[in-house]
C-alpha cells in the first residue's frame, strides 16, 4: 500500500471512530438523563412537554402529538422559567409520558422516534 493509501485509511478510520464516539457519548447521555418529577405539572395521564419558544425540534413534538386524545401538558421555558431551574432542564425538547397516579411510563430528550412515542402513549391507555 503506498504512503497515500495509508494516509487515506488512517483518516477514515479515525472519522469512524470519532463518529461511534460521539454516538456512544449522545446514548450514554441520554440513558442518564435525570428522571424528572412532573407530579404537579399535570393531574392524571398524559403527556409534558418541556419546550422553548425557538425550538423547531419542540414544535415537532407538539405536532406529533396534535390530535392525540391524550392531555398534553406544554411547559414553556419563557413562560415558566422557575420550573426548568427547579428541575434543572437546560435542553429542550423533553417529553414525559405519565400514566394514571402520575406514574412516569417514557421521558425522552429531544426529538423522539414518531413509533416510541406512539408506543409510550399506548400504555398510557
Amino acid at each position: 500500500m503506498s504512503d497515500a493509501g495509508v494516509r487515506v485509511a488512517v483518516v477514515v478510520t479515525l472519522a469512524v471512530v470519532a463518529l461511534l464516539v460521539a454516538w456512544l457519548a449522545r446514548f450514554l447521555h441520554s440513558r442518564r438523563q435525570n428522571r424528572l418529577d412532573v407530579s404537579g405539572l399535570i393531574s392524571g395521564p398524559g403527556v409534558v412537554v418541556f419546550t422553548k419558544d425557538d425550538c423547531p425540534n419542540c414544535a415537532a413534538v407538539l405536532e406529533l402529538l396534535d390530535g392525540d386524545p391524550v392531555t398534553v401538558r406544554q411547559v414553556r421555558a419563557e413562560a415558566e422559567p422557575e420550573v426548568f431551574e427547579k428541575l434543572a432542564i437546560e435542553g429542550v425538547p423533553i417529553t414525559v409520558v405519565v400514566a394514571s397516579a402520575g406514574r412516569r411510563v417514557a421521558q425522552f430528550a429531544g426529538l423522539p422516534r414518531a413509533a416510541s412515542l406512539r408506543r409510550a402513549l399506548r400504555r398510557v391507555g
